[in-house]
């Protein structure tokens, strides 16, 4: 069990580091489409980086904090996946030209994007969830 949890909160950092380094490459830092959107790509950043810590810190940051800091990387998450210009769930192209096959094509991208972003909110989410697990059997062994 001593090495399940510090793998985890490796495994996780190492996760929230790779999407930081792939938002950084892929929007460059000077050209966002508005005002509005260049402040929220930055509070993803910082969120991201806030996750970092809590993965690093995991019993030293407070529960509070981190639920509130885990549920708005969730909401950025979203709103960046989604809503952004350069939102990865949402199809930019089709490769097709006759109707019936860019029908099923946005049928099949749009089920793999809610698979791969509800399994991406699982794994945010799970840092405060294991978090509390293992404050609790911390307490009751001591």
């Amino acid at each position: 069990m001593k090495l399940v949890l510090p793998t985890y909160r490796f495994l996780y950092g190492a996760f929230l580091a790779v999407i930081l380094v792939g938002l950084l490459r892929r929007v460059p830092l000077g050209r966002t489409a508005g005002m509005s959107e260049g402040l929220v790509f930055w509070l993803l950043i910082c969120t991201l980086v806030f996750g970092i810590f809590a993965a690093i810190a995991f019993h030293r940051v407070p529960a509070p904090v981190v639920w509130g800091g885990i549920l708005l990387l969730c909401v950025l998450f979203a709103w960046y996946g989604w809503y952004s210009p350069a939102g990865p769930f949402v199809q930019h192209e089709t490769h097709t030209f006759d109707p019936r096959e860019a029908t099923a094509e946005g049928n099949r991208y749009r089920l793999h994007a809610d698979i791969g972003y509800g399994i991406l909110v699982i794994w945010l989410i799970s840092l405060p969830i294991i978090r509390s697990v293992f404050g609790r059997l911390k307490t009751d062994r001591a």
